[in-house]
C-alpha cells in the first residue's frame, strides 16, 4: 500500500505541474485569445504545429494518463477504511476514470482535427476554418467546456475523506469548495467566475494530497464512522 500511495502522491504533484505548464503556455507563446477569425486561428496553429501538438498532448493526453494512478491510489486508500460502506469511494473512482477518458479523447480529437484543418488550409482556407470550428466545439465539450466530471471526483473524494478520517481538514474543506465551483461551471453565466476557483484550488488540493500520500501521513483526522 505504501508504494501505491507514493505513486499516487507523485501523480498528484505531476497533475499540478501539468496545469502550471498549460496555464503558462496558454498565456504566452500559444495565446490565441486575440484571434477571432477561424482561418487566422488555423494559420496560427500551422505556424506552431509542433509546439501546439506537444502542448495539447501534455495538457490532455498525458494529464489523463497521470490521473489514473491517483484515482486508483485514492480508491484503495478509502476502501481500506470504508470497508463495505465504500459507495462514495467507488463512485468517486468511476468519475475519476470518466474524467481521464474524456480529457484523453479531447486531446486526441484536437490534435487529429488540427492536422486535418492545416492540410485543408492551402486548398480551401474557409473550409479549413469552418472545419476546425466544429473540432473546437467537440474538443471543448469533451475536455473543458464545463468541469463536472473532475468536480464530482473531487467533491466525492473530499466527502469520503471526511467520513473515513483521511487527510487534513483544510484539504478536505478545499476539496468541497473546488468540487462545488467545478459543478457550477455547467452554468454558462457563472463559468468565468468559478472556473479559476476550480483550477487554482484543485492545484493546491493536489499538492496537499500528494505530499501527505508521499509521506504516508494520510490518516490524520477523526473518522465519522469506523470501517469494518
Amino acid at each position: 500500500m505504501k508504494q501505491i500511495m507514493k505513486i499516487g502522491g507523485m501523480s498528484a504533484i505531476g497533475l499540478t505541474l501539468i496545469y502550471i505548464i498549460g496555464i503558462v503556455m496558454n498565456a504566452s507563446m500559444l495565446d490565441t485569445s486575440g484571434i477571432t477569425d477561424p482561418i487566422e486561428l488555423v494559420q496560427f496553429m500551422a505556424d506552431h504545429q509542433g509546439l501546439m501538438t506537444a502542448w495539447i498532448t501534455l495538457l490532455y493526453v498525458v494529464f489523463g494518463i497521470v490521473l489514473i494512478p491517483l484515482t486508483i491510489a485514492l480508491y484503495e486508500l478509502m476502501m481500506e477504511k470504508a470497508g463495505d460502506r465504500g459507495l462514495l469511494a467507488k463512485t468517486a473512482a468511476a468519475f475519476g476514470f470518466i474524467w481521464s477518458g474524456l480529457v484523453i479523447a479531447s486531446g486526441m480529437v484536437h490534435n487529429i482535427g488540427m492536422g486535418t484543418a492545416i492540410d485543408m488550409l492551402a486548398v480551401n482556407p474557409e473550409k479549413a476554418g469552418d472545419f476546425f470550428s466544429v473540432i473546437t466545439s467537440i474538443h471543448v465539450g469533451l475536455g473543458g467546456g464545463n468541469e463536472v466530471p473532475g468536480a464530482m471526483w473531487t467533491l466525492l473524494i473530499s466527502i469520503a475523506a471526511i467520513q473515513t478520517g483521511l487527510f487534513k481538514k483544510w484539504i478536505n474543506g478545499l476539496g468541497l469548495i473546488v468540487g462545488i465551483a467545478g459543478i457550477l461551471t455547467i452554468v454558462p453565466s457563472l463559468f468565468d467566475s468559478v472556473v479559476m476557483v476550480f483550477a487554482l484550488g484543485q492545484m493546491v488540493w493536489w499538492i496537499g494530497l500528494g505530499l501527505l500520500m508521499i509521506r504516508d501521513k494520510v490518516f490524520v483526522g477523526k473518522p465519522v464512522f469506523a470501517g469494518k
